[in-house]
């Protein structure tokens, strides 16, 4: 398929809604990793959005707790655990560090990996062993269990957080409505824009 690139950037709302639209078009493969793959590579997107340039890691965590509802930013795992990013120096704990876990699991594991079980550097710098576990509808209303709700499945998940695709999806769409409310925003998404502009059409 021949992929053409509009010569000038996408204006602010119709960016919005071709984002919006992107996102909404992964429900036609709701029940798959591919869902959680391109949703983990649109949050890194969006994060460089935000600040008018490529992101990097704390960026990519900065902007679910910027923009993610606070459910994302307030969840707690069960245990106290090394504030991801501090490296081998064991001075600050922490029971929420879920952004931090969807860089580790979800961008640098899922994207990069195709795994959900993180590197030995990933652990040093603050990942937790299979700190989330993705799930579809049918999984959530066969196991009970809703978005975000803290998941054990001992022996090989023990303190997880259980995802659901399509709220995820959900979240998505209002993160992106949320930062294009942001009109301080709007200079850096236009920056990135034209620098990076959307391929268009499909």
């Amino acid at each position: 398929m021949t992929q053409i690139q509009e010569p000038a950037f996408l204006p602010i709302d119709k960016a919005r809604e071709y984002l919006v639209a992107e996102i909404n078009s992964l429900r036609h493969i709701k029940g798959t990793v591919w869902v959680y793959v391109c949703a983990a590579t649109m949050l890194d997107y969006l994060a460089s959005l935000s600040i008018g340039a490529p992101a990097k890691r704390q960026n990519y965590i900065d902007f679910i707790r910027d923009h993610m509802r606070p459910a994302y930013k307030n969840f707690e795992y069960a245990r106290q655990h090394q504030k991801p990013g501090t490296g081998s120096i064991p001075s600050e704990m922490t029971k929420q560090d879920l952004p931090e876990q969807m860089y580790y699991m979800l961008r640098c594991g899922l994207v990069h990996g195709f795994s959900l079980v993180p590197t030995q550097k990933e652990l040093l710098n603050g990942g937790r062993d299979r700190s989330i576990t993705i799930n579809s509808r049918a999984d959530a209303l066969k196991d009970e269990k809703t978005h975000l709700e803290p998941f054990n499945k001992p022996p090989l998940i023990n303190d997880s957080v259980y995802f659901v695709d399509e709220d995820l999806l959900d979240d998505l769409v209002a993160a992106v409505n949320h930062l294009f409310a942001d009109v301080t925003k709007h200079p850096k998404i236009k920056k990135r824009l034209m620098e990076r502009p959307f391929i268009w059409p499909l």
